[in-house]
């Protein structure tokens, strides 16, 4: 059972969906356990069911519906009880185990290791003539030293007190005998004077017929009830031990758990190293600066190409302009065609008509 209850931590969670829990393994043989128990004819099947409904047991809630309705009462708070004593149990053992592994080492817990030693403010004058420290400061460093080794001491033996009181506690020879007496108790006091039925006589009539005739002021327990009673008092030694191995499986997974972080968190911190390795960051650095060296002689041939590009381009539009004003200037006539030219003529011989003019008043 073991092996399927420590598969993953989620199975010691009750299945909190009323649909899921209906059709669940668990609710289906505690059911079938429930039906045997009132039908008579059905006895034999009770153990069967009630241990298949433990089997599949994942949580203290699936172990508490498998108990008969009639001893809920008194049979729940103590299995709770049992449930809460096994687990403060295995704490226990944990913090042994760690306690020791301080002793062993030479070391001390946090609580302890926050003891210091008091200070006390001396002349450095007296203090350099007592060198290295004065014979008090020796004294009060041991003194300490000696106090928190007593103290784990103290703190062992306390822890393993307590250990073994919850060890007989969760014995089975304190709580099967325990247990079996409560279901007893609730038997005789409650079930017994509320379930009784009246008891026949069979009368053998001589004819060869049979006759039941109902006796007076006579009433006995119903066969039903005390199979029930039986078979609760039966159960009691494997209710204790699947409790008992739901909390060792469940402190087994969560220490797993603990165990698989700490690894991951090593596998971490050596990568971290690895990564601040002197050489290996000197490596990225040149890796880095030959990339971006890359990328500039990249950029260059870029431009150039870029720059040749622009100049035969423009080479070739200048070209192409002194070609088409060569092409213009042949086609234009020769001599003063142009409107300029004309001006400056006609100018020319307006003025040349004046001055002859003037040149012939003066001869008059």
């Amino acid at each position: 059972m073991s092996s399927a209850a420590g598969s993953s931590s989620s199975r010691f969670q009750s299945v909190s969906n009323p649909l899921l829990r209906a059709l669940s393994p668990l609710a289906v043989a505690d059911a079938q356990a429930s039906v045997s128990a009132i039908d008579g004819d059905s006895f034999l099947k009770i153990d069967d069911q009630k241990a298949s409904a433990l089997g599949l047991a994942r949580s203290l809630d699936d172990v508490l519906r498998t108990v008969t309705v009639d001893y809920q009462t008194v049979l729940v708070p103590q299995l709770r009880k049992v449930f809460d004593y096994a687990e403060r149990r295995a704490t226990l053992r944990d913090q042994l185990v760690s306690l020791e592994k301080h002793k062993a080492t030479g070391t001390f817990p946090t609580s302890l290791a926050s003891v210091k030693v008091p200070v006390l403010q001396l002349g450095k004058e007296y203090l350099s003539a007592c060198s290295p420290k004065p014979p008090q400061f020796l004294e009060i460093e041991s003194l300490v030293s000696q106090t928190r080794a007593k103290c784990l001491d103290h703190m062992l033996e306390a822890l393993r007190g307590e250990l073994a009181w919850y060890e007989v506690q969760l014995s089975v020879e304190t709580l099967i005998p325990q247990l079996a007496t409560m279901v007893d108790q609730r038997f005789q006091d409650h079930i017994v004077p509320n379930s009784r039925v009246p008891e026949w006589d069979t009368i053998y009539l001589p004819n060869g017929k049979v006759e039941s005739k109902l006796k007076e002021n006579s009433w006995a327990i119903s066969p039903s009830l005390k199979t029930a009673h039986g078979r609760q008092r039966a159960v009691i030694p494997r209710l204790i031990y699947t409790i008992l191995a739901l909390v060792e499986n469940r402190r087994e997974i969560a220490k797993q758990k603990v165990e698989e972080k700490k690894k991951l968190k090593d596998s971490l911190d050596v990568e971290m190293a690895d990564a601040q390795d002197p050489n290996e960051v000197v490596r990225k650095e040149l890796e880095s600066l030959r990339k971006q060296l890359n990328s500039l002689s990249v950029s260059k041939e870029k431009g150039k190409q870029k720059e040749r590009k622009s100049t035969s381009t423009t080479s070739k539009k200048q070209k192409g302009h002194a070609n088409s004003n060569a092409t213009a200037s042949s086609k234009k006539p020769s001599g003063p065609s142009s409107d300029s030219t004309r001006q400056k003529v006609k100018k020319a011989t307006l003025s040349k008509a004046k001055r002859d003019r003037k040149g012939k008043g003066r001869a008059n």
